[in-house]
């Protein structure tokens, strides 16, 4: 599918946990943060996943998110593999029907081999935007002790890489890459 002008692409980022390593490239991972936007929408819509919560109180959570997803033409991200992977054990987990799988454009798979692949990298190297970067207790105090500014922190940072993402996107077009 050519991804057009009049196509919906949804740009998403998650946040996760690493929970145990399964060996070989297999980890199962907490998703605890979700951010997405329509690509030439201002609006970040973000969910914090608090995992103490019923599965109906989560279900309800992630159910526009869900809707989102189905109602998209193509999905953006950058290093997308892994947050589809996040995406599709997330649903599982929650016994949901299976995502279905859509035309994905990823940043970082679209760029000329030489330089490096990270987002940081190139939102400076194109100046897009600085990444925010947080460190691992605020990362430890949003996600198991629930703190409040700990967890404002990572949701900035969630919702800019999804606005980065999309910057680097429309970047990449531009240079002719995608």
């Amino acid at each position: 599918m050519k991804l057009t002008e009049n196509v919906r692409i949804l740009g998403i980022d998650i946040e996760n946990h690493p929970l145990w390593y399964g060996g070989g490239d297999y980890v199962y991972d907490l998703v605890f943060c979700i951010s997405d936007k329509w690509v030439g929408d201002e609006e970040v819509r973000t969910t914090f996943i608090d995992w103490r919560n019923q599965d109906s109180t989560i279900l309800r959570q992630l159910k526009p998110l869900r809707t989102r997803m189905e109602e998209a033409d193509a999905f953006l991200g950058h290093n997308f593999k892994h947050d589809w992977k996040g995406l599709r054990a997330l649903f599982a987990f929650m016994d949901q029907p299976h995502l279905e799988e859509k035309p994905l454009v990823d940043t970082m798979r679209c760029i000329p081999s030489g330089p490096p692949r990270s987002l940081e990298h190139l939102c400076d190297h194109f100046q897009l935007g600085k990444k925010p970067t947080v460190p691992a207790n605020t990362w430890i105090k949003a996600i198991f002790r629930w703190d409040p500014v700990a967890r404002e922190k990572v949701t900035h940072r969630n919702r800019q890489d999804v606005i980065l993402t999309e910057r680097l996107y429309h970047k990449e077009r531009e240079l002719g890459w995608l």
